[in-house]
């Protein structure tokens, strides 16, 4: 409470100068995950411009002590978003880029000359922002609002750009950020799928070059407030041995909302490994992973991009009782759908065995939520702000 109190008073003395002070052309700042992690779209982007334009002077803004270090160790620039050098490389910026929420970065406002990037944290399944109801403008209280004026800075509606990887979905995130500014250019986190190679990424990771790798990565239950999700196959022995027959591991990747009770002091099989609580990027994972296992999660339309087959575990009512989507994962399924952990055990095993009836639908969809499967997601964005 104290450092909200903080926060808001620092941003009603700094507003009248970080909004008429001009913007500097070529300062770009990044910032992700509420300004405490170093992930995603926002991450992939600003290491793109680091390596490929040396015209840009790029800054990542963080208020994770952590991640400052992390990066001061790598050689790369960060600034504390509170600190002096932070706010000012923040009130200079031409493009500020941002992929989790409006406060990746603080004390952002619009200005003249000044692009806000939208990368958001994937292609959304579930209902999002103004499309989500305790989310809209108008049923925030006075407190919200004014952490809005003063601290955020700015609305989705407002932001200049946002990226989408298709038709289809730029017609969902109009809706979702009441923003026409929508703009097809791919993902830039998608973009290492096409430089990385696996089995560096395998060893980095772990795992064998033989073994296969399949990935268990659910999304969150009430924004994590909910039921934890099932620890799949933990106590299943028929699973266990299937798993161990066919020098597969299952890797647990619960979703970072459903951690504050998280119980990770359990013995688990050796054919399990659990990388929830380890700083693991889920792009990553995604590279290595032979078969995706998940519910309601959009890190499969990501995964569509390898072709690798996928099951859809839906083992509750989330749409019922928890989030609607934009549309059925039923009607448009890449995969099987299963709802016990039986039936996601006979499902693992056809296709462990080669038994995958999905590659034409898998392809079907590929096309409808990606235009682009070429890595040049971050130059396509580059190269908007740049003409915007």
């Amino acid at each position: 409470m104290i450092n909200k109190i903080y926060i808001l008073f620092l941003g009603i003395l700094l507003r009248p100068f970080l909004t008429k002070y001009p913007v500097k052309a070529n300062i770009w700042v990044f910032g992700a995950q509420n300004g405490q992690a170093y992930v995603d779209n926002s991450k992939y982007l600003f290491e793109y411009i680091i390596k490929n334009q040396k015209g840009v002077e790029a800054v990542w803004i963080t208020r994770s002590k952590s991640v400052l270090n992390e990066l001061k160790e790598k050689g790369l620039p960060v600034e504390n978003n509170l600190s002096v050098k932070g706010i000012w490389y923040i009130m200079r910026a031409s493009a500020v880029v941002f992929s989790t929420s409006r406060s990746d970065l603080l004390f952002v406002f619009q200005k003249k000359n000044r692009s806000i990037v939208n990368l958001w944290h994937g292609m959304p399944i579930k209902k999002i922002v103004y499309d989500y109801d305790p989310h809209r403008p108008e049923n925030r209280n006075w407190r919200a609002k004014m952490l809005d004026k003063f601290v955020t800075g700015f609305q989705h509606n407002q932001t200049d750009i946002v990226a989408s990887t298709s038709s289809f979905y730029s017609n969902i995130l109009k809706s979702s950020f009441r923003n026409q500014s929508v703009f097809v250019t791919g993902q830039p986190r998608t973009d290492v799928f096409y430089l990385w190679e696996r089995n560096k990424i395998k060893e980095k990771m772990g795992f064998e070059s033989d073994e296969r790798v399949i990935a268990y990565m659910p999304t969150h239950r009430a924004y994590g407030t909910g039921k934890m999700n099932p620890k799949l196959f933990k106590s299943n022995s028929d699973a266990l041995e299937l798993l161990k027959k066919n020098q597969a591991k299952l890797v647990w990747k619960f979703h970072k909302n459903m951690l504050t009770n998280y119980d990770n002091s359990e013995i688990i099989p050796g054919v399990i490994v659990d990388l929830t609580i380890k700083n693991v990027d889920p792009q990553e994972l995604l590279f290595i992973t032979d078969i995706l296992i998940t519910d309601y999660s959009s890190c499969y339309i990501d995964f569509l991009l390898f072709n690798r087959p996928i099951i859809f575990f839906q083992y509750d009512d989330y749409e019922g009782s928890d989030n609607e989507l934009y549309f059925s994962i039923g009607e448009n399924n890449p995969g099987p759908i299963v709802k016990t952990e039986n039936e996601l055990e006979y499902e693992l095993e056809n296709i462990l065995a080669g038994k995958d009836e999905y590659d034409k639908r898998r392809n079907y969809y590929l096309d409808k939520y990606h235009r682009y499967k070429d890595g040049d997601s971050s130059k396509r964005v580059f190269e908007l702000v740049n003409r915007s």
